[in-house]
């Protein structure tokens, strides 16, 4: 009886703490493809939505939401993300310099497509003031140019 009586308390007590306990959220901005303004050609082709993530760097976070894709709350409006075969994206951000790396993990083909995810990427991280660059590689580790322009990259497996 006092086992049952002490796994109560420690239950009661677990779903108390639980309601006071501060949340660990941050609120980021994620861009997605607006099919709709796609198709017909308007911009913009991005449509933003808003996401409760964990607390931790907000530029990995917005990766990381933008790989998993919209919900489909978000698909029945019509946004979308064209991968381009990428599985997950990998992030290196250099605060002084303001470039950001972005390696594209598990594939890279933009099937002659003109739209690619290296617009979504650029797009959501742009978002970021530190963000001046955005150097997009392929899985091997390439990318177009010689990686000190002033300018986006984008690798060859996303050029149409």
């Amino acid at each position: 009886m006092k086992k049952i009586l002490l796994i109560i308390v420690v239950i009661i007590l677990s779903l108390g703490l639980w309601k006071i306990w501060p949340s660990q959220t941050q609120t980021i901005t994620v861009f997605f493809l607006d099919t709709a303004n796609f198709n017909i050609g308007r911009e913009p082709y991005e449509k933003s939505v808003v996401r409760e993530v964990a607390v931790g760097d907000p530029m990995k976070a917005v990766l990381q939401e933008l790989i998993k894709g919209p919900t489909s709350a978000e698909q029945a409006i019509g946004l979308a993300v064209e991968k381009s075969a990428a599985t997950s994206l990998r992030l290196e951000f250099n605060n002084e310099t303001g470039l950001a790396r972005v390696y594209l993990e598990g594939g890279c083909d933009s099937r002659g497509s003109t739209y690619t995810i290296g617009n979504l990427i650029v797009k959501n991280l742009r978002q970021f003031p530190d963000v001046k660059r955005v150097y997009i590689y392929d899985p091997a580790g390439s990318t177009l140019g010689t990686g000190n322009e002033p300018f986006d990259l984008l690798p060859d497996c996303l050029q149409p």
